[in-house]
């Protein structure tokens, strides 16, 4: 079973950053998050580009936002999702969901 790279307590968050050329542990209160935003990006994996579930947690004091994607953690993004959902809902941080907009525009 995939070790989880996401836990969640009732005011922070401890996230297992492994997207940045060196893993690194980012421990984040409520206070340190902007807001959540699951979007639809176009990635390159075994030689042509898939669209892939990106989760962002954009973070007061960084220009970038940190990635979860669901193709690195296929097994427990859905709860990822979950959490990040409850979370939010609880420490009034807003979570943007925009896969359902493209889905709509889509022809």
């Amino acid at each position: 079973m995939a070790r989880p790279r996401l836990t969640f307590d009732k005011t922070e968050l401890v996230l297992i950053d492994v997207e940045a050329k060196r893993p690194a542990v980012h421990n984040l209160t409520r206070d340190d998050l902007v807001r959540f935003r699951l979007v639809r990006k176009r990635t390159f994996a075994l030689y042509r580009f898939v669209d892939d579930d990106v989760l962002e947690l954009h973070v007061r004091g960084t220009i970038e936002p940190l990635l979860l994607r669901r193709r690195r953690n296929r097994d427990l993004f859905d709860g990822y999702l979950a959490g990040a959902r409850k979370f939010c809902e609880a420490n009034q941080i807003p979570f943007v969901d925009e896969t359902t907009d493209d889905e709509r525009n889509s022809p």
